[in-house]
């Protein structure tokens, strides 16, 4: 009967602390939606994900798929990304901060010429 207890709660405890360690792997998740017009998702749209800062390792170039979107970035820290996104004549822009947890950044492409695609005061 000792065995027993001792296995059961061997394992229970091995069961609760390998739990534990995944909860931090997708604390901060990033999907970018790119759309025109502010309702037409856009595919095969490239994506330049960044952080403005030195010594940093984001820095991800994605296509998106048929609905419009990306795959999800995971990313160790909270962070201030600036994201671009271009196909053909249409370009936008636009800064997130991403915060814990997982969530959609939105990208409303227009005109290269347009004033208002959101990219000029990032650039």
């Amino acid at each position: 009967m000792r065995k027993l207890l001792a296995l059961t709660f061997i394992f229970s405890l091995i069961l609760v602390l390998s739990s534990s360690c995944n909860k931090d792997k997708d604390k901060y998740l990033l999907k970018v939606r790119v759309t025109v017009n502010d309702s037409i998702a856009i595919d095969n749209a490239l994506v330049h994900i960044y952080a403005p800062v030195e010594a940093t390792f984001v820095d991800y170039f994605l296509y998106t798929d048929e609905n419009g979107e990306t795959g999800d970035i995971r990313l160790n820290n909270k962070a201030i990304v600036e994201i671009f996104a271009g196909k053909g004549t249409f370009k936008g822009c636009n800064v997130v901060e991403v915060e814990q947890g997982p969530q959609v950044a939105l990208v409303n492409m227009k005109s290269i010429d347009d004033p208002n695609n959101g990219c000029d005061a990032l650039e």
